[in-house]
């Protein structure tokens, strides 16, 4: 028999939780950026972090005891390194005094390259209970990172990736592949010489051009050539080949790991588990709703200030539109759907709901379907939003 929602919901509700705080502040837009983010803001920093507090006291009353302790927490932007360490150590004991905090839980910043200046500064951010840093490379081209109007350039990066080695402690590097105009070998030699530094875990993006940005509106208008779908392709085949020989578990599309460094907080994301963000912008998926909070820094600075609830959106999922979530969402991970996950959750068997487009998908050779999983294929991986359209419902 199908499970009903209210016993979806307390199987969800024993999966744990990870917390996002956003952090809308920028010194300058990237052209390709389309998250919540300002400029000129700064004046707000500290009011921002009373309302970050308020926020989470509130959320701490109304969620604390259907999720406790989180286990992982994830500071991000925008640009969370515009800040200083004692307001994350803040934030990170508000969190143990409102919901506890599992044990050696990860809590990641992303920081810029061009906000870092000296070791000592990413020693504090550390001190202040930061045990993973995830690094906006993008790029070790010059003319790529102008492109991209990052605020740092490649010298910086290394320098950067030079004082996390010297803390020892765990990080991440973004790269962007496939820009506009961009030659695989330019791409290709950022990655090898980014791989000789040994970071603990890749994010490799192919850039999607966003309506609003400044690149999606350069390449409209016809000032930069379309992305190359078939460089696209042959950049991701090598990604792969290139991280897989130095030993990096290809883990989900679009990101690679040492053997114990999986992001545990991008996972929850991917399988399923509940998270809780906070901020302007900041998405939740919490008592199986999607929740997004409003993209308007002012009024969430007023309204948590005065203790009330920040405005925001809630979608209620039904349990059709939960299936359809966990189907294709789960098959970004390299380990695939587990057919007993998916019983357990939602009281039947996935070819119940899904056998025909199961046995269509893996007739085309996308996915493989076993006893026990569901994951995609190499080709399948070059066509996964095909694959995960097909499970749109």
């Amino acid at each position: 028999m199908t499970n009903s929602k209210k016993e979806l919901l307390n199987k969800f509700r024993d999966r744990g939780l990870s917390l996002y705080f956003h952090f809308p502040f920028c010194k300058s837009k990237c052209s390709y950026c389309d998250f919540y983010s300002l400029t000129g803001k700064a004046d707000l920093k500290s009011e921002y972090i009373k309302a970050l507090i308020a926020e989470l006291d509130l959320s701490g009353r109304r969620f604390s005891s259907l999720y406790p302790e989180p286990s992982t927490i994830y500071f991000g932007g925008g640009t969370p390194s515009l800040f200083n360490p004692a307001n994350f150590n803040l934030i990170i004991e508000k969190v143990k005094s409102n919901f506890g905090l599992k044990l050696d839980p990860e809590i990641t910043l992303e920081i810029n390259p061009a906000d870092i200046n000296s070791f000592e500064e990413l020693k504090e951010f550390k001190q202040a209970g930061i045990n993973r840093f995830s690094l906006g490379v993008q790029s070790l081209n010059d003319e790529e990172l102008k492109l991209l109007d990052r605020r740092h350039d490649s010298k910086q990066a290394r320098e950067v990736i030079k004082f996390l080695h010297e803390l020892g402690v765990n990080f991440s590097v973004d790269l962007i592949s496939s820009l506009p105009g961009q030659k695989s070998f330019d791409y290709l030699t950022s990655l090898k010489e980014l791989v000789k530094y040994r970071p603990n875990h890749f994010s490799i993006y192919n850039l999607q051009l966003e309506e609003g940005t400044e690149l999606f509106r350069a390449v409209a208008n016809g000032e930069l050539p379309e992305i190359s779908e078939d460089v696209d392709a042959i950049n991701y085949k090598n990604t792969e080949r290139i991280l897989k020989s130095a030993g990096y578990d290809h883990y989900e599309i679009s990101s690679f790991a040492l053997p114990g460094y999986q992001s545990a907080h991008n996972s929850s994301y991917w399988r399923f588990i509940p998270y809780l963000g906070l901020g302007p912008g900041a998405h939740s998926f919490i008592e199986l709703n999607r929740i997004e909070n409003l993209k308007d820094l002012d009024s969430y600075i007023k309204l948590n200030s005065k203790n009330q609830e920040a405005e925001h959106q809630i979608d209620e999922l039904i349990i059709k539109e939960l299936r359809s979530e966990f189907m294709f969402l789960g098959l970004r991970m390299e380990q695939g759907i587990l057919k007993k996950e998916f019983y357990d959750l939602f009281g039947q068997k996935v070819d119940v709901f899904y056998g025909d487009k199961i046995n269509k998908l893996e007739d085309k050779g996308l996915i493989k379907s076993t006893d026990r999983v569901i994951k995609l294929t190499d080709q399948g991986k070059l066509f996964a939003n095909q694959v995960f359209l097909a499970f749109i419902d």
